[in-house]
């Protein structure tokens, strides 16, 4: 017999208990730290986007089916005189609400900026969902006799509402290492919210219905945004935690301190920063120019209800805000080639919508939306 034949088998340590908890330690970890990366980053941003898909400035956007249903309840059909509801003229009454509405929007977004500087994003958000209700209320009491102006008011109440959350959300796009896809995930829900106005197409709904049922939907968002929106801008790195609101980061004289810096004052200098200055505010002033008269642009080529309906009610919705397709591609491409590319396409594409509306017949319309 061999010496210590005898002997107990030696036990092979990596069979032990302890052994097999340690190779499984990291993974845990792992998947600890994944859980946790999802409750930081991935579920506030998730949320983030279905705010802004319910109350972001967007929604304005959705101004055909908003007309046509104005148009089926009655609003300003004495400019028909005598002949049947849907005439051009009717249109033309209604052509302030958009763009009014959508100055209101366009100028209340110049000052978020600085506002959220001064008092952040919670106050930013729940302030623009006030107003946003405000603008629901406004639209769901206002009549004929209010006068378009009544109406654009509480248009751009919406508008103006919905962006000042929606600017103070981008910040959360800083909970993620590449930015410009979150940035371009919610430059397209933007635009997609536009199409929830298209509940307006359906039978029995109404303008006093739908913006008295939309109002609460606003006070939940004003509840919503107060608890979850940070006191302070996300910074790179940063993740998200629910905290109390407090006072202590709001300061006025931040906005004097960020304005004046060196820095800003070369930039507003530089050539590049005005030429992208004018070539933005025309392109942005021809968008709105052409989305407040599309629906009297489609009147003057087409009288047939029907065909206007499809239009007005369907095709402006859908293909006019499918942006929200493009976007995160946008965001991609912006952030391998820089903003030259992109500008280019923008400038190009609003050149052929402006020459399409000019065009004889209503198909020219469908193919201006694409553009």
């Amino acid at each position: 017999m061999e010496k210590g034949a005898d002997k107990a088998p030696r036990k092979d340590p990596s069979l032990s208990v302890e052994s097999y908890h340690a190779m499984q330690r990291p993974e845990t970890g792992n998947q600890q730290e994944e859980v946790e990366d999802h409750l930081s980053h991935t579920l506030p941003f998730v949320l983030v986007c279905c705010i802004t898909l319910l109350g972001s400035g967007g929604l304005i956007i959705g101004v055909g089916p908003f007309i046509e249903r104005m148009v089926k309840d009655g609003y300003f059909s004495d400019r028909c005189n005598d002949r049947e509801s849907g005439c051009a003229e009717q249109y033309d009454a209604m052509n302030p609400i958009f763009n009014g509405g959508f100055q209101i929007m366009t100028w209340t977004s110049a000052i978020t900026g600085i506002l959220l500087t001064a008092w952040g994003p919670r106050y930013n958000a729940t302030i623009g969902m006030i107003f946003l209700t405000i603008g629901c209320g406004i639209l769901a009491t206002a009549e004929t006799e209010d006068g378009p102006n009544f109406f654009m008011m509480g248009y751009g109440f919406i508008g103006g509402g919905g962006n000042l959350m929606y600017i103070s959300s981008f910040h959360f796009a800083n909970l993620f290492e590449n930015k410009a896809v979150p940035i371009g995930i919610l430059g397209g829900i933007f635009n997609l919210s536009g199409l929830l106005f298209m509940l307006l197409n359906i039978p029995g709904v109404t303008i006093k219905i739908f913006f008295s049922g939309y109002s609460f939907v606003g006070m939940g968002l004003v509840v919503l945004v107060a608890i979850f929106y940070p006191d302070d801008s996300i910074e790179d790195g940063e993740g998200y935690s629910l905290k109390f609101p407090t006072y202590s980061h709001v300061s006025c004289s931040r906005v004097y301190q960020e304005i004046c810096r060196p820095e800003v004052f070369k930039a507003v200098k530089s050539t590049r920063f005005l030429g992208f200055c004018v070539l933005f505010a025309w392109c942005t002033m021809s968008n709105v120019v052409i989305g407040g008269l599309v629906e009297s642009l489609a009147a003057s080529k087409s009288s047939d209800s029907d065909s206007l309906h499809i239009f007005n009610g369907y095709a402006y919705p859908i293909i006019g805000n499918s942006t929200f397709l493009f976007a995160p591609m946008v965001g991609y491409l912006i952030q391998e080639t820089g903003f030259a590319l992109s500008m280019t396409f923008c400038i190009v594409f609003t050149q052929i919508s402006l020459a399409l509306c000019w065009g004889p017949e209503l198909v020219s319309q469908y193919f201006m939306l694409f553009f």
